[in-house]
């Protein structure tokens, strides 16, 4: 259920919708940074909403039917990462992740992030670097002050968005192949 409401590409409808497949313009991904360069930001509030969304409904029907929420969450995530509707080429998760934190109730990951996020982008100006710097500092946060056994949820959708930021950091072709398909 989690991976499914995860795996609906929002930004790819919203684009062919609009008669261009986002895929093969700007980074390539189907996310909001890249909805914004090729479609306007109006469009990419729209995929923030509905991507941050797909983690809430997710965490909330786990909650309504007696699932551990925790399977909810990085199955969310993983579905936006890797859908099978795109072959597994999705987003990088972030705006889905923040629905699945906002809807569980454990909101302290938030400055965390928010702090990690903050410090790079201040300095390097790099938008994926400092998405991969605030998904470590939760992670290590994690790791390092809880058990991982209250919050294993946590420590696995932190890794998913760090694969998702490093495959984009140390791979600029990827884009690039993404683009010619």
């Amino acid at each position: 259920m989690g991976y499914f409401l995860g795996s609906i590409p929002t930004a790819y409808i919203l684009g062919r919708l609009r008669g261009i497949d986002v895929r093969k313009h700007g980074s390539g991904n189907v996310g909001t940074m890249n909805t914004a360069r090729i479609l306007g930001w109006k469009e990419a509030v729209i995929v923030f909403i509905m991507d941050t969304g797909k983690g809430v409904v997710a965490v909330v029907l786990a909650r309504y039917v007696g699932i551990d929420t925790g399977i909810a969450v990085v199955s969310a995530v993983a579905g936006h990462i890797f859908p099978l509707w795109l072959k597994g080429r999705g987003g990088k998760g972030l705006a889905t992740a923040l629905g699945c934190i906002l809807a569980g109730g454990v909101f302290w990951p938030l400055p965390v992030f928010g702090l990690g996020w903050g410090i790079v982008y201040w300095r390097l100006k790099h938008s994926d670097l400092a998405n991969l710097t605030g998904a470590l500092a939760v992670l290590g946060i994690t790791l390092v002050f809880f058990s991982f056994y209250q919050f294993w949820w946590l420590v696995f959708m932190s890794g998913l968005l760090v694969l998702s930021h490093v495959r984009s950091i140390l791979n600029p072709v990827f884009a690039e192949d993404k683009r010619k398909r």
